[in-house]
């Protein structure tokens, strides 16, 4: 590795950008409640399905659902086989969110960065589940905590507003 290639790799790092000049996607792990969030916007979300839960609109929150994918007809596992896994590993989606309304099961997802990937196994949910998958943004997520009577509630934007109804 040259000198030069050195200094670009150790820019790009300290920059965020990655090879080519792309926008590298870097996610800041949080800790919180016993949970590990892979953002601090899946943790703000968490902080709100609570707060909505406490108040008894929502129930049987589930944190990191994992849903797996069966052949309709045999009923195997969907696997992939790497190196490491010559009989196969078992392909799943997981979720950020699993909650009940009182009228439907909602699973959410939060995203800073929707990638192909993600896409993908969202399409493979739809599919193999018959279930659509919530994709809630930042500016989905737009909230701010107040204290007020002893209790924590919370102002909710236009585009919020119809994911907690």
């Amino acid at each position: 590795m040259k000198a030069t290639d050195k200094a670009w790799l150790e820019h790009a790092r300290k920059k965020g950008t990655g090879p080519q000049g792309r926008a590298r996607i870097t996610h800041k792990k949080v800790h919180y409640e016993g949970y590990v969030f892979d953002s601090p916007l899946e943790k703000d979300r968490y902080v709100q399905l609570k707060i909505l839960a406490d108040k008894g609109l929502i129930r049987d929150l589930v944190v990191h659902p994992r849903f797996f994918f069966k052949h309709p007809e045999t009923g195997e596992y969907l696997k992939i086989r790497s190196q490491g896994y010559p009989k196969g590993r078992k392909v799943w989606y997981e979720g950020d969110f699993k909650y009940n309304t009182g009228q439907e099961i909602v699973v959410e997802d939060t995203k800073g960065y929707d990638t192909q990937e993600a896409r993908l196994k969202r399409a493979m949910v739809e599919l193999f589940h018959g279930f659509k998958v919530r994709v809630l943004s930042r500016d989905d997520l737009k909230f701010r905590l107040v204290r007020g009577r002893g209790e924590q509630e919370f102002a909710r934007n236009r585009s919020a507003k119809k994911f907690a109804d």
